[in-house]
């Protein structure tokens, strides 16, 4: 057995996403973003989320660059934020897949060209098999602790919160109207393994 190698109080690039990511609220924000919110007041009221945890949260995610913010105060996500659907959409399509009830609870998304429901695969990008765990190997990297789990300034005490509307786009125009995010403690840890996947 070799031994661990040193390790380093850097935030890991796991630890990164997470600093910005990981509170319900900054993912709830990019949905929103993803599906036309882009001011503070269309954010609130489809969220049901106090100013002051909204103005944190779109601060995080501005000083992050997942979100960019002009002198009108309108919102925009970066290409960096357009890429969270991915994200959005692995949740969405393990829950449809492995929790009991789901399938059917939870709205179907279509590839808007051939109108056939959409399905998430892992392939390679360079002969295009599809790509199981064990077909994957993954190059070595520096074990995460726990001091690197978040970067400096987004360690801060969890407040209890008002929960999220369950509804953000009643006219169903959010294919995820259904708020397969509610992102309790289990969705949250779905997440968390996504980006560790994803991010390191």
């Amino acid at each position: 057995m070799t031994s661990d190698p040193p390790r380093s109080t850097t935030p890991s690039a796991i630890g990164r996403t997470l600093g910005a990511l990981g509170d319900e609220w900054s993912l709830l924000i990019v949905r929103a973003a993803l599906w036309g919110a882009n001011r503070f007041g269309e954010f609130r009221e489809r969220l049901g989320i106090s100013d002051s945890v909204l103005a944190s949260r779109l601060g995080d995610l501005v000083d992050f660059e997942v979100l960019s913010v002009d002198e009108t105060g309108c919102y925009r996500l970066t290409d960096s934020g357009e890429g969270l659907w991915r994200v959005l959409a692995a949740i969405w399509s393990w829950e449809r897949g492995w929790v009991d009830g789901q399938d059917a609870a939870l709205p179907e998304m279509w590839h808007r060209q051939c109108r056939q429901m959409i399905g998430l695969e892992v392939r390679c990008a360079a002969c295009g098999q599809t790509a199981g765990w064990g077909d994957v190997s993954i190059g070595e990297v520096e074990p995460a602790t726990f001091a690197r789990l978040l970067p400096p300034g987004t360690r801060r005490r969890r407040r209890r919160r008002r929960a999220p509307s369950a509804d953000p786009d009643p006219q169903g125009g959010d294919p995820l109207h259904r708020d397969p995010l509610r992102l309790d403690p289990l969705r949250l840890g779905q997440y968390q393994a996504t980006m560790t996947l994803i991010g390191s």
